[in-house]
Order: C-alpha cells, then sequence, then structure tokens
C-alpha cells in the first residue's frame, strides 16, 4: 500500500487516519517477527519511530517505482539500527515486498542488513556508529541549496546519540548557512542500550538547538499523527532560511504492554511466547 499525503490540508482526514492505523499495525507486527525471526534487532526503536516514519513519506516526494529519481526527497537515518521499522515502513510504500524483508532480514546477503544501507531500496545511506546522520545530512542539504534545487533532507535521529560531539558542528552549520530545506526528527523516548538518556549523559536537546537559532518543535505526543502531520508539513513548506528540529516525544515499545519504556528493547527481540502474546494484543 501507499500513501499520498496533501501538505496544503490543515489536518488529516479520517480516512488518512485509518489508513495509517492500519499500515502502523502490519509494520508493528513485522518489526516483531523479523527481529524475532532473526534472533536480533531492535524492536523497541523501531515501533516508537514508526508513526513519524509512515507521516514523513506520506508527505515527502518519492516513487518507489523511482527510487533515484533526481527530484526525490532524500531521508538519512542516523539512527541506522532501527532497520525493522524503516524496511518495515518501506514496503508498506512499494519498494520490496513483506516476504522478502521478513525472511531476508539479519541474513547474510539477503540484502537486509541489521543497520540500513544503500542496498536496500529506498536507502539513501549507510549507517553505523550513531551521531553521523546529520553531518551527512547538512552536506546534502547545502549541496541542494548551492544547486538552487528544490529537494527536501529529512534525518531521523534518536535522543541518545545527541551525546556525540560532531553533532553540534552540524547544527551549526545548518544555522550558519540557512538549511531550511533541512528538517530534523528526533524519536524522543528517553531511552538507550543502557538505560535512560538522563542517567546516561544529562542534556537539554532542544537547547542544542534553540541557541544555534533553529525552529524547534516539540511534540508531546508524538504518536499523534495528525499533530506530526501538521508540524512536519509547515517545516516543509517553509522557506525563510532556518533550519527545523521537530523533538517527538515517543514511547519505546509503543503499542506492546509489556514492552513499552523498558531499554531492554533497545535490542532485544521476543521470545516465541513473547512473541505469541505480542501478537495477541496487536490483534
Amino acid at each position: 500500500m501507499t500513501l499520498q499525503l496533501t501538505m496544503q490540508s490543515s489536518k488529516l482526514s479520517s480516512e488518512e487516519l485509518n489508513t495509517l492505523k492500519q499500515m502502523r499495525l502490519r509494520c508493528a507486527k513485522n518489526i516483531l517477527l523479523s527481529t524475532s525471526l532473526a534472533g536480533s534487532g531492535h524492536p523497541g526503536g523501531s515501533l516508537s519511530s514508526l508513526d513519524n516514519l509512515l507521516v514523513t513519506y506520506g508527505c515527502m516526494r518519492h516513487d518507489a517505482a523511482q527510487p533515484k529519481m533526481e527530484e526525490r526527497d532524500r531521508v538519512i537515518m542516523s539512527i541506522g539500527h532501527i532497520s525493522p521499522g524503516v524496511y518495515s515502513t518501506l514496503a508498506e510504500y512499494g519498494y520490496f515486498t513483506e516476504e522478502d524483508f521478513l525472511t531476508g532480514f539479519r541474513r547474510t546477503g539477503s540484502g537486509f542488513p541489521g543497520h540500513v544501507e544503500r542496498i536496500v531500496p529506498g536507502v539513501e545511506w549507510d549507517t553505523g556508529n550513531l551521531g553521523q546522520g546529520l553531518s551527512t545530512a547538512v552536506g546534502l542539504a547545502h549541496g541542494f541549496k548551492i544547486q538552487n534545487r528544490p529537494n527536501k533532507v529529512i534525518v531521523f535521529m534518536g535522543d541518545g546519540e545527541h551525546q556525540k560531539g560532531q553533532i553540534i558542528e552540524a547544527i551549526r552549520f545548518a544555522s550558519k548557512y540557512k538549511l531550511d530545506n533541512l528538517i530534523v526528527v528526533i524519536d524522543r523516548n528517553h531511552l538507550q542500550i543502557c538505560g535512560t538518556t538522563e542517567e546516561i549523559m544529562p542534556q537539554s536537546i532542544r537547547s542544542l538547538y534553540s541557541t544555534n537559532n533553529w525552529d524547534v518543535q516539540y511534540l508531546e505526543d508524538g504518536h499523534d499523527c495528525n499533530a506530526y502531520f501538521q508540524t512536519f508539513s509547515k517545516a516543509y513548506q517553509k522557506n525563510d532560511g532556518v533550519p527545523t528540529v521537530i523533538v517527538s516525544r515517543t514511547t519505546m515499545g509503543k503499542g506492546i504492554s509489556f514492552m513499552e519504556n523498558l531499554a531492554k528493547y533497545h535490542g532485544s527481540p521476543l521470545d516465541r511466547e513473547s512473541l505469541a502474546k505480542a501478537m495477541e494484543e496487536l490483534g
């Protein structure tokens, strides 16, 4: 299934919201199935970022039939370990089949590695170490500005990776060069692999951007598709010389009661019994 959202609309229609709900349900199941079948992977962050991923691809300029078209927008996945969420989303938008993803995830030579790579249709950048995606996105956005091209660059980031020093350099660069064609989406679930972000390295992520003259948008409920759509649409359409960051407050393991807000599910797949329980919850 594909979904084309009209950003000139003030809000999502009931039909669009229902479609997103059904897409999310399928993706959530595929996230859990893929990681459990592989015996490894990152289901927690995939579930927390899923709503934002689905709406973003519904808004942005892309075409699964022409994945390399010049006018496409670019999505940089700085949090590359949420590949189950990314691959599930790309399957929904027609880049490949669910079956190919589910049977190939994290298997050698399958084309669906554990961290997103460009060998996967629809993926723009190879990931690995956290903290590097914003620098890549800034370079792309600056290049499009120099060439006077309309392409937008969207980068998905985690909150934990904001502990990396490289990020502040990219934040300053984007502000200096007025990269209003750049949108940062932060999956603010307050958890990383070793615990809460506050325990590991407390900081104000919003202040990193606001003190460097970014347009900072905070969503109290990052799973509210309509609120995210309205915020993203505004950022996408503006032309004011100011880059935008959307800090999206989400829930690790969203939608599965026993997974929610637990750091252990950052990188732990479900065993057979837990998987059955989760699938029953999803319905």
